[in-house]
């Protein structure tokens, strides 16, 4: 049985037994334990939300609690008590979700998904928690959305990572599935009042959500309607979804009313080895800001491999705009607040772990050899090759993975920057 008071206890008990050896900067980590999708995240109170899928007993994944950070400028993130733990009887997991606030009462609505896995019987099911200040929680009793308001076309065992939003009126709640077919689709749901909800519509299936969509969001940025979705086993194309599960955007029109999304592009939102799930809030400056997942599913994870009690990270935050129909990503502002002691960079120099590194370049080849001092033998590269990106960190005796080129070609000067 799990409770959010025996995680709190354990965490404040155990949390300074983590070796922080290996641990960030600037990306947000738990305490302890183990992390993957970001959830729930919004900008509420006049502060930054994250919540996030957590394991609080152990650095691999387990039963699905969800951790909690607050944070003035997404930089800095406090750790809050966690918000919730699979304690109903028809849950062994909380699985991940969205945030909306309540047009009426104003209050922090969180919606996850009741995962059942118990005695070769599974389950999901969706529901909510609510907060008048952010911090205390009220588990709503069931479900909002039961496995008897799946559609015929629709799995009825795998149904999840509900998230909100809200339009003329209604409030909509996008849910991951597939069809019997084991192709992925993505189901629209409901409500006038965040309690009775009803099954709207299905967007897919498509090619490209693969075998299952995960983690779907919805929002509207520059004049077009987008939707990010985490599809699972989708198959490569040349060096593109690479990884065992890739995450992509959705740039296109949606019409709730006549129930369709009209699918423009299609495109990979990260071609690196570590980015998954991820989730978007809008802030109180009309920003779309971006977090995934720092890592991905079928991998070793060194961290807790060597026996540091915590594995994963998210993101560094990143401002999303549409411009000239392509999905731009950059680094948050308030990132440069951080920055001191800048200096140039010269070959054969030491740098700390904690470095943040920035480099203006033509658009001619380049590659920078990043060096183990005690061992030349590890190493990995970071290049620029006939206009494409690369990351090489074959050579990397701690994490070795395959080399990865970007997915579009760079014929301008290049703007590198790597934050710890």
């Amino acid at each position: 049985m799990y409770t959010t008071k025996l995680a709190n206890d354990y965490i404040k008990k155990n949390k300074y037994s983590v070796n922080n050896k290996y641990r960030f900067k600037y990306h947000a980590m738990p305490p302890i334990g183990w992390m993957n999708d970001p959830n729930g995240l919004i900008y509420f109170n006049n502060e930054y939300h994250l919540f996030y899928q957590y394991n609080p007993y152990n650095s691999i994944s387990g039963p699905m609690h969800w951790g909690h950070f607050t944070s003035k400028d997404l930089v800095v993130f406090k750790d809050e008590d966690v918000v919730l733990a699979p304690e109903a009887i028809d849950e062994t997991g909380c699985f991940s979700g969205g945030a909306i606030v309540d047009e009426v009462t104003k209050e922090l609505v969180l919606f996850y998904t009741k995962h059942y896995e118990k005695y070769g019987v599974k389950f999901e099911t969706q529901n909510i928690v609510k907060s008048k200040d952010g911090i205390n929680f009220v588990k709503n009793d069931g479900n909002i959305i039961s496995t008897s308001m799946i559609p015929e076309h629709a799995d009825k065992y795998d149904f999840r990572d509900p998230n909100p939003y809200y339009k003329d009126g209604y409030y909509y709640v996008f849910i991951g599935s597939k069809n019997e077919y084991n192709q992925g689709q993505i189901l629209v749901y409901r409500s006038i009042d965040l309690v009775n909800f009803e099954y709207h519509f299905t967007i897919g299936p498509n090619k490209y959500f693969g075998d299952m969509a995960e983690c779907p969001d919805f929002f509207t940025i520059d004049g077009y309607d987008v939707i990010l979705v985490s599809a699972t086993n989708l198959k490569a194309e040349s060096n593109r979804f690479l990884n065992v599960n890739s995450s992509l955007y959705l740039i296109g029109k949606m019409d709730f009313e006549n129930k369709k999304y009209e699918i423009i592009k299609v495109e990979e939102i990260d071609g690196g080895h570590d980015f998954y799930a991820p989730q978007t809030l809008l802030d109180n400056k009309n920003r779309r800001i971006m977090i995934g997942w720092l890592n991905m599913w079928g991998k070793d994870y060194y961290t807790h491999k060597l026996g540091h009690k915590w594995s994963g990270a998210l993101t560094i935050p990143r401002k999303l705009s549409i411009k000239d129909g392509h999905f731009m990503q950059y680094p948050i502002d308030e990132i440069k607040n951080y920055q001191t002691n800048k200096r140039g960079f010269t070959n054969g120099m030491l740098i700390s772990k904690s470095s943040d590194l920035l480099f203006k370049l033509g658009n001619g080849n380049f590659n920078f050899k990043f060096s183990n001092p005690n061992n030349d033998d590890d190493y990995f590269i970071i290049g620029l090759d006939d206009g494409e990106l690369y990351l090489d960190s074959s050579k990397s005796i701690l994490w070795p993975q395959t080399r990865r080129n970007s997915l579009f070609k760079y014929n301008k000067e290049v703007e590198l920057r790597i934050l710890p």
